[in-house]
Protein backbone atom coordinates (compact mmCIF):
# COMPACT_ATOMS: atom_id res chain seq x y z
CA UNK A 1 0.00 0.00 0.00
CA UNK A 2 1.28 3.29 -0.92
CA UNK A 3 0.76 6.14 2.09
CA UNK A 4 0.01 9.31 0.93
CA UNK A 5 1.43 11.96 2.61
CA UNK A 6 -0.54 15.41 2.54
CA UNK A 7 -0.78 18.11 5.80
CA UNK A 8 -4.38 18.51 6.65
CA UNK A 9 -5.27 20.57 9.72
CA UNK A 10 -6.05 19.41 12.71
CA UNK A 11 -6.02 20.22 16.64
CA UNK A 12 -2.64 20.87 16.49
CA UNK A 13 -3.16 23.93 13.48
CA UNK A 14 -6.34 25.56 14.12
CA UNK A 15 -8.26 27.25 16.79
CA UNK A 16 -6.44 29.69 19.02
CA UNK A 17 -2.77 29.92 19.16
CA UNK A 18 -0.92 28.00 22.32
CA UNK A 19 -0.07 30.62 24.71
CA UNK A 20 -2.83 33.18 23.57
CA UNK A 21 -4.42 34.70 27.04
CA UNK A 22 -8.32 35.25 26.77
CA UNK A 23 -9.88 37.60 28.58
CA UNK A 24 -13.87 37.37 28.75
CA UNK A 25 -15.78 39.00 26.09
CA UNK A 26 -18.13 42.34 27.43
CA UNK A 27 -19.02 43.67 24.09
CA UNK A 28 -21.96 43.79 22.26
CA UNK A 29 -23.37 40.79 20.99
CA UNK A 30 -24.96 42.86 18.02
CA UNK A 31 -22.31 44.49 15.93
CA UNK A 32 -23.02 47.60 14.10
CA UNK A 33 -19.76 49.40 14.02
CA UNK A 34 -18.06 48.73 10.43
CA UNK A 35 -14.63 47.44 10.86
CA UNK A 36 -14.77 46.14 14.29
CA UNK A 37 -12.43 43.61 15.40
CA UNK A 38 -12.82 41.44 18.33
CA UNK A 39 -9.39 39.72 18.89
CA UNK A 40 -8.52 37.43 22.25
CA UNK A 41 -11.85 37.05 23.65
CA UNK A 42 -13.31 33.89 25.51
CA UNK A 43 -17.41 34.20 24.21
CA UNK A 44 -19.61 32.58 26.90
CA UNK A 45 -23.03 34.37 26.93
CA UNK A 46 -25.27 31.39 27.92
CA UNK A 47 -28.40 32.72 29.18
CA UNK A 48 -30.65 30.23 27.80
CA UNK A 49 -32.64 32.85 25.26
CA UNK A 50 -30.97 31.01 21.85
CA UNK A 51 -31.60 34.56 19.94
CA UNK A 52 -29.35 36.59 22.21
CA UNK A 53 -26.73 34.41 22.87
CA UNK A 54 -25.80 34.38 19.71
CA UNK A 55 -22.97 36.86 18.00
CA UNK A 56 -24.78 38.69 15.60
CA UNK A 57 -23.25 40.49 12.05
CA UNK A 58 -25.13 43.73 11.08
CA UNK A 59 -21.78 45.51 9.98
CA UNK A 60 -19.40 45.04 7.18
CA UNK A 61 -15.43 43.96 7.34
CA UNK A 62 -15.54 42.92 10.96
CA UNK A 63 -12.80 40.37 11.96
CA UNK A 64 -12.62 37.95 15.14
CA UNK A 65 -9.51 36.52 15.47
CA UNK A 66 -7.85 34.14 18.07
CA UNK A 67 -10.99 34.11 20.30
CA UNK A 68 -12.85 30.40 21.41
CA UNK A 69 -16.52 30.47 21.44
CA UNK A 70 -18.18 29.06 24.15
CA UNK A 71 -21.91 30.32 23.58
CA UNK A 72 -25.15 28.44 23.99
CA UNK A 73 -26.75 30.80 20.79
CA UNK A 74 -28.40 28.55 18.13
CA UNK A 75 -25.81 29.41 16.04
CA UNK A 76 -22.99 30.74 17.52
CA UNK A 77 -21.96 32.93 14.99
CA UNK A 78 -24.78 34.75 12.89
CA UNK A 79 -24.62 36.95 10.14
CA UNK A 80 -27.99 39.00 9.66
CA UNK A 81 -29.70 38.42 6.25
CA UNK A 82 -31.58 42.24 6.80
CA UNK A 83 -27.66 44.09 6.50
CA UNK A 84 -27.08 42.98 2.81
CA UNK A 85 -23.31 44.36 3.69
CA UNK A 86 -23.19 42.68 6.63
CA UNK A 87 -19.29 40.43 6.36
CA UNK A 88 -16.94 38.70 9.01
CA UNK A 89 -13.60 36.95 8.82
CA UNK A 90 -13.51 34.53 11.83
CA UNK A 91 -9.55 33.30 12.00
CA UNK A 92 -7.50 31.05 14.10
CA UNK A 93 -10.52 30.36 16.69
CA UNK A 94 -12.41 27.67 18.19
CA UNK A 95 -16.22 27.03 18.21
CA UNK A 96 -16.82 25.11 21.62
CA UNK A 97 -20.43 25.06 22.58
CA UNK A 98 -21.56 23.56 25.85
CA UNK A 99 -24.69 21.99 24.04
CA UNK A 100 -25.04 21.53 20.16
CA UNK A 101 -26.58 24.55 18.36
CA UNK A 102 -26.98 24.57 15.19
CA UNK A 103 -24.28 25.64 13.98
CA UNK A 104 -21.50 27.48 14.44
CA UNK A 105 -21.53 30.44 11.89
CA UNK A 106 -24.71 30.76 9.57
CA UNK A 107 -25.34 33.20 6.68
CA UNK A 108 -23.96 35.41 3.87
CA UNK A 109 -20.45 36.88 3.45
CA UNK A 110 -18.48 34.72 6.14
CA UNK A 111 -14.75 33.63 5.88
CA UNK A 112 -13.15 31.08 7.81
CA UNK A 113 -9.76 30.55 8.17
CA UNK A 114 -7.79 28.33 10.79
CA UNK A 115 -10.53 27.55 12.82
CA UNK A 116 -11.64 24.67 14.81
CA UNK A 117 -15.27 23.68 14.99
CA UNK A 118 -16.88 20.67 17.12
CA UNK A 119 -19.74 20.05 19.09
CA UNK A 120 -22.67 20.68 16.60
CA UNK A 121 -25.73 19.24 14.33
CA UNK A 122 -24.31 20.86 11.66
CA UNK A 123 -20.85 22.47 11.15
CA UNK A 124 -21.85 25.51 9.17
CA UNK A 125 -25.09 26.83 7.07
CA UNK A 126 -22.78 28.78 3.93
CA UNK A 127 -25.89 30.77 2.37
CA UNK A 128 -23.64 32.64 -0.75
CA UNK A 129 -20.44 34.41 -0.53
CA UNK A 130 -18.71 32.11 1.83
CA UNK A 131 -15.31 31.24 2.27
CA UNK A 132 -13.95 27.62 4.92
CA UNK A 133 -9.88 27.44 4.31
CA UNK A 134 -7.34 25.38 6.54
CA UNK A 135 -9.94 24.62 9.28
CA UNK A 136 -10.76 21.72 11.13
CA UNK A 137 -14.57 20.43 11.30
CA UNK A 138 -15.25 17.19 13.45
CA UNK A 139 -17.08 15.87 16.67
CA UNK A 140 -20.71 16.30 15.49
CA UNK A 141 -23.38 15.44 17.91
CA UNK A 142 -26.87 14.60 17.32
CA UNK A 143 -28.95 14.56 20.82
CA UNK A 144 -32.05 12.03 19.36
CA UNK A 145 -32.53 9.88 16.79
CA UNK A 146 -34.15 11.81 13.71
CA UNK A 147 -31.92 14.80 13.63
CA UNK A 148 -30.40 15.70 10.69
CA UNK A 149 -27.06 16.62 10.65
CA UNK A 150 -24.10 17.42 7.93
CA UNK A 151 -20.49 18.68 8.30
CA UNK A 152 -21.58 21.51 6.49
CA UNK A 153 -24.76 22.02 4.77
CA UNK A 154 -26.47 24.55 2.10
CA UNK A 155 -29.56 24.11 0.87
CA UNK A 156 -30.00 25.48 -2.36
CA UNK A 157 -30.49 29.53 -3.48
CA UNK A 158 -26.82 29.95 -2.81
CA UNK A 159 -23.83 30.38 -4.70
CA UNK A 160 -20.24 31.72 -4.54
CA UNK A 161 -19.04 29.25 -1.86
CA UNK A 162 -15.69 27.93 -1.30
CA UNK A 163 -13.95 24.86 0.80
CA UNK A 164 -10.20 24.95 0.45
CA UNK A 165 -8.01 22.55 1.98
CA UNK A 166 -10.27 21.72 5.23
CA UNK A 167 -10.73 18.29 7.44
CA UNK A 168 -13.59 17.44 7.57
CA UNK A 169 -14.16 14.20 9.83
CA UNK A 170 -17.95 13.23 9.98
CA UNK A 171 -18.31 10.09 12.16
CA UNK A 172 -22.28 9.92 13.88
CA UNK A 173 -23.63 6.75 13.38
CA UNK A 174 -27.62 7.09 12.33
CA UNK A 175 -29.58 10.14 10.66
CA UNK A 176 -26.32 11.35 9.32
CA UNK A 177 -26.60 12.85 5.77
CA UNK A 178 -23.23 14.22 4.50
CA UNK A 179 -19.95 15.58 5.14
CA UNK A 180 -20.76 17.93 2.98
CA UNK A 181 -23.89 18.46 1.50
CA UNK A 182 -25.10 21.02 -1.32
CA UNK A 183 -29.19 20.61 -1.75
CA UNK A 184 -31.71 22.21 -3.95
CA UNK A 185 -34.53 22.22 -1.97
CA UNK A 186 -34.73 25.69 -1.78
CA UNK A 187 -33.26 26.53 -5.37
CA UNK A 188 -30.60 25.90 -7.68
CA UNK A 189 -26.90 26.02 -6.29
CA UNK A 190 -24.06 27.51 -8.37
CA UNK A 191 -20.11 28.43 -8.32
CA UNK A 192 -19.20 25.84 -5.53
CA UNK A 193 -15.34 24.77 -5.56
CA UNK A 194 -14.49 21.69 -3.00
CA UNK A 195 -10.91 21.88 -3.30
CA UNK A 196 -8.19 19.96 -1.61
CA UNK A 197 -10.33 18.78 1.62
CA UNK A 198 -9.79 15.49 3.58
CA UNK A 199 -13.00 14.16 4.46
CA UNK A 200 -14.65 11.00 5.59
CA UNK A 201 -17.93 9.60 6.84
CA UNK A 202 -21.45 10.70 6.11
CA UNK A 203 -24.16 8.68 5.31
CA UNK A 204 -22.62 10.01 1.80
CA UNK A 205 -19.34 11.77 2.49
CA UNK A 206 -20.85 14.03 -0.38
CA UNK A 207 -24.27 14.57 -0.34
CA UNK A 208 -25.89 15.98 -3.93
CA UNK A 209 -28.80 16.75 -5.72
CA UNK A 210 -26.62 18.53 -8.18
CA UNK A 211 -27.67 16.32 -11.47
CA UNK A 212 -31.70 16.82 -10.33
CA UNK A 213 -31.83 20.92 -10.62
CA UNK A 214 -30.80 23.84 -12.43
CA UNK A 215 -27.32 24.05 -10.79
CA UNK A 216 -24.16 24.86 -12.32
CA UNK A 217 -20.70 25.06 -12.07
CA UNK A 218 -19.78 22.90 -8.64
CA UNK A 219 -16.35 22.14 -8.65
CA UNK A 220 -14.83 19.04 -6.75
CA UNK A 221 -11.14 18.89 -7.36
CA UNK A 222 -8.22 17.04 -5.57
CA UNK A 223 -10.11 15.77 -2.61
CA UNK A 224 -8.60 12.83 0.01
CA UNK A 225 -11.78 10.45 0.52
CA UNK A 226 -10.40 8.83 3.89
CA UNK A 227 -11.87 5.37 5.17
CA UNK A 228 -11.07 6.10 8.38
CA UNK A 229 -15.09 6.14 9.56
CA UNK A 230 -16.42 3.72 7.24
CA UNK A 231 -14.98 1.21 4.45
CA UNK A 232 -16.77 3.03 1.70
CA UNK A 233 -15.42 6.56 2.68
CA UNK A 234 -18.98 6.99 3.86
CA UNK A 235 -21.54 4.34 5.32
CA UNK A 236 -23.07 3.74 1.81
CA UNK A 237 -20.39 5.75 -0.44
CA UNK A 238 -18.73 9.18 -1.35
CA UNK A 239 -21.69 10.61 -3.39
CA UNK A 240 -24.84 10.44 -3.09
CA UNK A 241 -26.33 9.20 -6.68
CA UNK A 242 -27.58 12.87 -7.45
CA UNK A 243 -24.76 13.45 -9.54
CA UNK A 244 -23.38 11.01 -11.97
CA UNK A 245 -21.53 11.33 -15.20
CA UNK A 246 -25.12 11.03 -16.69
CA UNK A 247 -26.96 13.64 -14.93
CA UNK A 248 -24.04 16.15 -14.69
CA UNK A 249 -25.10 20.11 -14.62
CA UNK A 250 -23.66 22.62 -16.61
CA UNK A 251 -19.95 23.18 -16.12
CA UNK A 252 -19.63 20.42 -13.24
CA UNK A 253 -16.31 19.37 -12.76
CA UNK A 254 -14.88 16.17 -10.66
CA UNK A 255 -11.27 15.89 -10.98
CA UNK A 256 -8.31 14.77 -8.96
CA UNK A 257 -10.09 13.33 -6.12
CA UNK A 258 -8.07 10.24 -4.80
CA UNK A 259 -8.52 7.49 -1.69
CA UNK A 260 -6.70 9.45 1.40
CA UNK A 261 -4.42 5.78 1.90
CA UNK A 262 -3.35 4.58 -1.74
CA UNK A 263 -3.60 7.65 -4.15
CA UNK A 264 -6.48 5.88 -5.91
CA UNK A 265 -8.42 7.99 -8.43
CA UNK A 266 -12.21 8.20 -6.76
CA UNK A 267 -14.37 8.61 -10.30
CA UNK A 268 -17.28 10.26 -10.75
CA UNK A 269 -20.13 7.05 -10.93
CA UNK A 270 -21.01 6.41 -14.36
CA UNK A 271 -25.00 6.16 -13.38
Amino acid sequence: MVTVVTAFPDASTTGVPAGTRLVPYTGPMVITKDNTVIDGRLIDRNTGSGYNDMLIIQAKNVLIKNCRFINAGTNQVSVDDSYPQASVTIQDSEFAPPSPPDAAVRGRHWTLLRDHLHGFLDGVHPDGDNRIQDSYIHGFIQPAAGEHVDGIQTLGGTGNIAFEHNTIFFEPTHDMAGAIQFGTENGATHDVTINNNLLAGGTFTIYSSYGYAASFNIRVTNNHFSRRIFAYYGANGYLYPGWTRTSNAPGGVWTGNVDADTGAAIPLPDH
